[in-house]
C-alpha cells in the first residue's frame, strides 16, 4: 500500500485510539504537522511505525521488532526533518512496539505508555524471547533485543504531550 494510503488508513483506523493523547500546543490550539510512516521489511514483519512532526519535534508511535530496524526508522526520520525525536508512545505490549526502545532512548527520546502497558511489557518480553530463542531457535540469547521499559507511564484516561 502506498505511504499516502497507509497514512490515511492510520488516520481513519488508529487515530481514534489516540484520542486521549493530545499532541501540539493546547495554549495556541494549533495542531498542524506532518504524519510519516516507516515500514520494515519481512524481517520486521512489515511493521508500520508512524511519526508526527509538528515542525519543532517528532513523536514516534511504537518502535520496530529489531533494534537495527528501529535505527533505519530513525535514519528515515532524520532524512525528512530537522526536528528532533523527543517522544515515543508505546501503544501496546508487543515486541514490535517496544523492542526498539533502547535505540530511541539512546537517541534522546523519552518513552511513554499507559501504566497497564508498562506493567505488561516485562512479562510479554519474557515469553516472546523464550518463544524466539528456545522454541523457534531464531535468535541466540545474546542476539535477542534486550528489555528496556518505558520511562513514563500515565494513569487515568488521558495525558498531554
Amino acid at each position: 500500500m502506498p505511504a499516502t494510503q497507509t497514512q490515511a488508513s492510520f488516520a481513519r483506523h488508529l487515530l481514534p485510539l489516540f484520542t486521549t493523547i493530545t499532541l501540539g500546543s493546547a495554549a495556541s490550539g494549533v495542531y498542524a504537522g506532518k504524519l510519516g510512516v516507516y515500514t520494515s521489511d519481512e524481517q520486521g514483519f512489515n511493521t508500520h511505525t508512524f511519526y508526527y512532526d509538528d515542525g519543532q519535534e517528532v513523536v514516534v508511535f511504537d518502535t520496530q521488532f529489531l533494534p537495527a530496524l528501529t535505527q533505519k526508522m530513525v535514519d528515515q526520520i532524520h532524512q525528512t526533518t530537522r526536528s528532533p525525536i523527543t517522544r515515543v508512545v508505546v501503544t501496546h505490549a508487543n515486541p514490535d512496539k517496544f523492542n526498539g526502545l533502547p535505540v530511541l532512548h539512546a537517541a534522546g527520546a523519552r518513552s511513554i505508555s499507559s501504566q497497564a502497558i508498562a506493567n505488561d511489557i516485562p512479562a510479554v518480553h519474557s515469553y516472546k524471547s523464550h518463544f524466539w530463542i528456545d522454541t523457534m531457535k531464531a535468535f541466540k540469547p545474546s542476539d535477542y533485543p534486550r528489555l528496556e521499559n518505558v520511562q513514563e507511564a500515565f494513569t487515568g484516561n488521558s495525558t498531554t504531550l
